[in-house]
């Protein structure tokens, strides 16, 4: 899958600008750490994947909760970020 960053989007520690293009492996499942797509409800957000003894965490560059519910779906792993400089 792909996606683009919009407006929003906080994650200094990935460098990432409007427009980036993220390339996403569709998946259900994740490692801590890892830079995931979520959702909940119908909600879409991007953010480092925490899990331990079962309780799932969506966090932010700076470890800041961005979702804390039963309800927090992982459905891909971005595997790629792509910047157009403009060439």
């Amino acid at each position: 899958g792909r996606g683009r960053v919009s407006p929003g989007a906080d994650m200094p520690d990935l460098a990432l600008a409007m427009g980036d293009l993220l390339i996403v492996e569709p998946r259900e499942h994740a490692s801590t750490g890892e830079l995931v797509l979520a959702t909940v409800q119908e909600r879409a957000f991007l953010g480092r994947w925490w899990t331990k003894h079962g309780t799932r965490k969506l966090l932010d560059s700076a470890c800041e909760v961005i979702a804390d519910t039963p309800e927090l779906l992982v459905i891909g792993a971005v595997t790629l970020i792509a910047r157009d400089e403009g060439v």
